[in-house]
């Protein structure tokens, strides 16, 4: 038998040396845990106070406003690119409504401009028609009248539109005065849908499109011109004008540029243009709406006005 004698501290003494190492390591472990955990939320959560930072800014008005991109893109920087093209989007579409509101401002300021002689000229037309029927002169007194009910639905009560009714009523008594005028031989048919009679339209729409054709469509014919009106509801919602020629027609192009021109050209004599037409749709219905042309050369010209439902 053989007995052999080890203090406890010696045979102890490489277990405890492992479990010191062990400890050791676990709070290395530990402290990096905790490091990364706060190095990791706060990779998050900066972006995402910055944003709510820029978010408040451009809630203060501040449209210029941008989330500054890393070298290394990530979510972040994704999000924070369609949050700037977000902020560009509104300020793009601030500065539209400005200039559309400015716009309706200036337009709106013309028309008060403007109905302070047509009442003066409506008053002494009416003496002018009743001195022409004292006199027996039947014709001027009924072109007095036409013109009287074509300036009275012009001026309507101030309002930018009038009923689609009163718009055809204005341009019955417009084509009724360019009869006795010019003595023309164009002969001219208008529809109306009994449906849109009583909805709204802007107002004095028809007659510019209807002077052009008159001045332009037919210019050295002296017959067999026709010039077709209708009114009716569009199948998608709203209600469609069409005002078609038989005339001389023009190229599509000519067409096009026509409405790309405000005033409608100085040397034109077709009133307030094509172009002030449209824009002034547009101002009061919307970008959605307005003026097409479909012309040919020696084919004739149709107009078609599209605007929205309005009662």
């Amino acid at each position: 038998m053989v007995v052999n004698v080890i203090s406890k501290s010696a045979l102890y003494q490489d277990s405890d040396r492992l479990l010191q190492i062990i400890l050791l390591i676990a709070l290395f472990c530990i402290a990096f845990s905790i490091i990364a955990a706060i190095v990791l939320a706060g990779s998050i959560t900066k972006p995402i106070l910055k944003m709510i930072r820029l978010m408040k800014r451009v809630m203060d008005g501040e449209l210029s406003t941008r989330y500054q991109t890393k070298r290394r893109y990530d979510e972040f920087d994704e999000l924070g690119g369609n949050f700037n093209a977000m902020v560009a989007r509104i300020d793009e579409l601030l500065n539209a409504v400005y200039v559309e509101q400015d716009q309706k401002r200036v337009a709106e300021l013309k028309a008060l401009q403007a109905q302070i002689n047509p009442h003066f000229l409506y008053n002494t037309l009416d003496i002018i028609k009743w001195t022409a029927l004292i006199q027996k002169a039947n014709h001027a007194a009924e072109m007095v009248s036409l013109l009287s009910r074509l300036l009275r639905i012009s001026l309507g009560k101030g309002e930018e539109t009038v009923t689609v009714e009163e718009e055809i009523e204005h341009v019955r008594c417009y084509l009724g005065i360019q009869q006795f005028r010019f003595n023309f031989n164009i002969e001219t048919s208008v529809e109306m849908a009994e449906e849109v009679r009583l909805l709204r339209t802007p107002k004095l729409i028809l007659q510019p499109l209807i002077e052009n054709a008159i001045l332009h469509a037919f210019e050295g014919r002296e017959s067999g011109g026709r010039i077709e009106i209708a009114c009716a509801r569009e199948p998608g919602g709203g209600i469609r004008f069409e005002i078609a020629d038989n005339g001389v027609g023009m190229d599509p192009k000519a067409a096009q540029r026509m409405l790309e021109q405000p005033g409608g050209g100085k040397d034109k004599p077709g009133g307030i243009g094509l172009a002030n037409v449209d824009e002034r749709i547009k101002l009061i219905c919307g970008q959605g709406y307005g003026i097409r042309i479909q012309s040919e050369l020696g084919a004739g010209t149709r107009i078609r006005i599209r605007l929205p439902l309005m009662t």
